[in-house]
């Protein structure tokens, strides 16, 4: 794969300054047999225009099961101020005890975003909670050591800055369709509330690359296993695109409404 160009944004109240990779176009091999090792390549925009084909036996979701919360909690809110830290943990603990109540005994895999582990891991450590790992996103692809856990616990979505996803579409779409899409982003709170751009293309695709981190992940649990138990997804999500493209990839998957219930014992 080779990349070229950029984006610069500038420096605001909220951002730094940053510059992303605009082109991106992958070298011809065509006098070579090519194999993707990425269980995500058949929705990944960038393999776009490829003859895809699954190697292997088809993998049945038939055992995951999707616990959906109709409340997302915001990446920013996890890392920016010690107040909203506090309420974050304080419904993250709570959350943590309903899955402990329902799957008693067993490891949870908590995935949170890289500026919030530690302190999640030090609040896990006073409650002297048990049989909790946490690990972040930016630390997941590729790894194996999580592949005997069936339980999973979101803290959030990897939402990116919403100048990765401009640049990141740049590179897929090109430049020049991008320049005629409406940029501007809105946020509207509440259960199934918008969150996203106006612009529908670029919206499409910020939620499959959203989805595609989350099922990256998922792959790291026993699902990968061709003879797995059960695997437990909990995870607050209010974007119906994203819901869509989850529930389009994993087929036969199991959803349920979740309800995290504070009155269970501690």
């Amino acid at each position: 794969l080779k990349q070229y160009g950029g984006l610069f944004f500038k420096k605001t109240a909220k951002q730094p300054a940053r510059i992303h990779l605009d082109q991106k176009f992958q070298s011809k091999l065509d006098d070579y047999s090519t194999y993707l090792f990425d269980g995500t390549a058949t929705i990944d925009p960038t393999y776009e225009g490829e003859a895809l084909a699954p190697a292997g036996e088809p993998i049945s979701y038939s055992k995951l099961h999707l616990h959906i919360k109709e409340k997302q909690f915001n990446k920013t809110k996890l890392t920016r101020s010690e107040m909203s830290k506090e309420i974050s943990l304080d419904e993250i603990i709570r959350d943590i005890h309903d899955i402990q109540f329902y799957h008693p005994m067993k490891t949870i895999l908590i995935i949170t975003t890289k500026g919030f582990e530690d302190t999640l891991k030090n609040r896990i450590n006073e409650l002297n909670l048990p049989g909790i790992t946490v690990d972040h996103y930016q630390n997941l692809r590729g790894k194996n050591e999580y592949q005997e856990m069936g339980i999973v616990y979101f803290t959030h979505i990897n939402q990116k800055p919403w100048s990765f996803y401009i640049s990141y579409a740049s590179a897929i779409l090109g430049r020049d369709i991008i320049l005629k899409e409406d940029l501007t982003t809105q946020n509207k709170q509440g259960s199934r509330g918008k969150h996203g751009f106006n612009s529908t293309i670029i919206d499409e695709l910020r939620c499959v690359e959203i989805v595609t981190d989350l099922i990256q992940s998922i792959y790291r649990t026993e699902i990968r296993r061709m003879n797995h138990n059960d695997v437990h997804v909990y995870i607050g999500i209010t974007d119906i695109t994203i819901l869509k493209w989850l529930f389009e990839y994993f087929e036969d998957v199991t959803v349920s409404a979740w309800e995290p219930n504070s009155k269970h014992p501690e």
